[in-house]
């Protein structure tokens, strides 16, 4: 008769006889915490990337004051520019509408401007005519 051989193992069908059996809540559990880890490194990744297109949008911010900035002094430069400009053209426009005016304007613009001092008599030039001076007031030449 054979004797039967002990063995110190107790064998289920869930427990092979080698020791190198993992129990299925462990391995579910192992598994869950696999899962777990893969979504944090995930979360991690997608956080940095996130903070990454932050930090390059308050960049492209400040740039884009800085350049507001420029261009708005630009701005208020031309604007004064402008201004100077238009205060140029309506004196010209004034001086050339005064110009084409009447006479006492024209002498008035004309002492403004330091052409005739305030003591000065203007000459005016008239043209000699029949009607304006008679025939008796007239200057006669000397004879030869």
């Amino acid at each position: 008769m054979a004797t039967r051989r002990k063995s110190t193992a107790k064998v289920t069908p869930f427990r092979p006889p080698s020791g190198s059996f993992i129990k299925p809540d462990t391995k579910f559990r192992l598994s869950q915490e696999r899962h777990t880890l893969s979504r944090g490194l995930e979360t991690v990744g997608v956080i940095f990337a996130c903070l990454f297109l932050s930090a390059g949008a308050l960049l492209g911010l400040f740039r884009l004051a800085r350049y507001q900035k420029v261009q708005l002094d630009r701005l208020a430069e031309i604007n004064r520019e402008v201004a100077v400009m238009e205060a140029q053209v309506e004196l010209q426009r004034n001086r050339f509408a005064q110009s084409f005016s009447t006479g006492d304007t024209q002498v008035n613009l004309l002492r403004r401007q330091g052409f005739i001092q305030p003591n000065e008599v203007p000459i005016k030039l008239v043209e000699r005519d029949e009607q304006s001076f008679p025939s008796n007031v007239t200057a006669r030449t000397p004879d030869r």
